[in-house]
């Protein structure tokens, strides 16, 4: 399916959201065809401008999203609650006990 260059540029910027920041031209080149849009294909598209020229492109079609580059925030992992050593035990095994209660 063809694109035309506001989607290329679009999903371009999505994956710049996606990945967190803006990556290099050396960066994006090297990612290959795990990249949405394979570096040839934006060269090809935007008749062999400069890499640098096509993120100018990005920052002036899709402003609102460019700034939100690197902006979105994680949710903080929750780390995990010890339970206390009556709990532990009442969630033994009756196997579990007997093992317990032989060796203590």
């Amino acid at each position: 399916m063809a694109k035309n260059r506001n989607q290329i540029l679009e999903s371009i910027v999505d994956f710049f959201i996606e990945e967190g920041r803006i990556l290099t031209k050396r960066e994006y080149a090297a990612l290959g065809h795990s990249a949405p849009l394979h570096y040839r294909l934006i060269k090809r598209t935007f008749n062999s401008r400069d890499y640098h020229m096509v993120l100018k492109m990005c920052e002036r079609d899709f402003r609102a999203k460019w700034n939100s580059i690197g902006k979105v925030v994680k949710e903080p992992v929750k780390e995990p609650v010890e339970k206390p050593v009556q709990e532990w035990e009442d969630e033994l095994s009756p196997l579990e006990r007997l093992r317990q209660e032989s060796d203590g």
